[in-house]
């Protein structure tokens, strides 16, 4: 699944130029859609699908997982790299705080990942039969829940950005 691309301006163009590149995504199951709307993987109905998708320039990973008569989706992005304390010591004490408040967040957490890249997960639950529709919605559902946390890691890096921001405003360098 790919993000259909927005004509309105990207919402977070600054955390892409702040981040840098990007990591390749890992590789998806083939996902193919029956006659009657559910989705078989590899060429047969599994409890787990994997799939990917970049939305806002933010790779997303993601999971359906089926057990009984409940189906869970997660997904993960990597947003990048936390900011070094020489690059932003007030981004990176802010994010760090922001990490810890999501912690209590239901349904979507920020949090550290490996290398200290900053990744959010958030999962939703699905209607069953699994349904390209019912993981659209699933996964739509999923990143409603994280936009806050994004835009708020968007601000806290794009304050650094503005000028008169950084060392030079706090102070620091006279």
């Amino acid at each position: 699944m790919k993000a259909v691309p927005s004509r309105s301006a990207d919402p977070y163009p600054n955390a892409t130029a702040f981040l840098g590149p990007r990591p390749a995504l890992p590789a998806a199951s083939v996902i193919t859609v029956r006659e009657d709307g559910r989705l078989i993987c590899e060429g047969e109905p599994k409890a787990r699908l994997a799939f990917t998708f970049v939305c806002h320039d933010i790779p997303f990973s993601g999971t359906a997982v089926t057990t009984g008569a409940r189906c869970r989706v997660a997904v993960a992005g990597d947003i990048g790299p936390l900011p070094y304390s020489t690059q932003s010591a007030a981004a990176r004490r802010d994010i760090l705080a922001l990490m810890a408040e999501s912690e209590w967040r239901e349904g979507c957490r920020l949090a550290l990942g490996a290398r200290q890249r900053m990744e959010i997960t958030a999962s939703a639950s699905a209607d069953l039969p699994l349904t390209a529709r019912s993981l659209i919605v699933a996964v739509s559902e999923c990143l409603v829940a994280a936009a806050p946390l994004l835009d708020r890691l968007t601000h806290l890096l794009d304050r650094d950005e503005r000028p008169g921001a950084g060392a030079g405003a706090s102070g620091l360098i006279h």
